[in-house]
């Protein structure tokens, strides 16, 4: 449903022209293309059209349409759209961006803009984790073991916000990370603390209720290379 709070009553929002909503595609496809290139140079997971997307439903026009009526629009204002979008995952594994569109299409949650940043850093992170395949042993033996399902797919979460907050270290709201992933805080409690038990995760400075400020972290390589791992 568009928008209509800044208009008259009764008054309906004007409609983008053909020409603005297909420049506003293209600049999704350029900004798609700059983040999939940060994420290969970080040896990061992106697929092909994931950020393009979050851009995409964050307009009005897209963000109610079904999956059918969106690739109808996007290739009738740029007809080199799926040309346009990377042919691989960051990672280099050939991806079909058609069938990653058609996919993904229903599964962002999170439009670009729609929250506030961290919420909808942790957000992507968690979706971008759930997109990927995760080999048991990404952290170590030690935490290969089935019982340790979730909370490898938890630091693998944490492994992407550090990589989007970069030398810094991160904060990381437990309530806030509980309603977004759909658990029990005591659950993201608990996976924290085996972080940092088994040395993955730093706290870098604790949380204050006084100041309403979430405890901060450093996510810690288990191959020594910082805050980055590499498969």
């Amino acid at each position: 449903m568009r928008n209509t709070l800044h208009c008259p009553a009764g008054v309906e929002e004007p409609q983008p022209s053909s020409a603005e909503l297909a420049k506003f595609v293209r600049d999704a496809l350029a900004e798609n293309r700059a983040r999939w290139r940060r994420a290969r140079e970080d040896r990061r997971f992106l697929d092909p059209v994931f950020e393009c997307l979050r851009i995409l439903k964050a307009h009005a026009e897209f963000s109610d349409l079904p999956v059918e009526d969106a690739t109808t629009l996007v290739q009738s204002l740029v007809p080199s759209f799926w040309n346009d979008l990377p042919s691989e995952t960051s990672l280099g594994d050939t991806a079909d961006p058609v069938s990653a569109f058609l996919d993904g299409w229903d599964s962002v949650q999170s439009p670009e803009g729609s929250e506030s940043k961290l919420a909808s850093l942790i957000r992507v992170a968690a979706e971008r984790v759930a997109a990927r395949p995760l080999s048991s042993k990404r952290f170590g033996p030690r935490l290969a073991k089935p019982l340790y399902a979730e909370t490898r797919a938890f630091l693998a979460l944490l492994e992407e916000l550090q990589l989007e907050f970069g030398s810094e270290s991160f904060p990381l709201p437990q309530k806030l990370a509980a309603e977004i992933l759909g658990c029990e805080q005591t659950q993201i409690s608990r996976r924290v603390r085996i972080a940092m038990r088994f040395g993955l995760l730093r706290r870098e400075r604790k949380a204050s209720r006084s100041h309403r400020r979430a405890a901060e972290y450093r996510f810690l390589s288990p191959h020594g290379s910082g805050s980055q791992v590499v498969e």
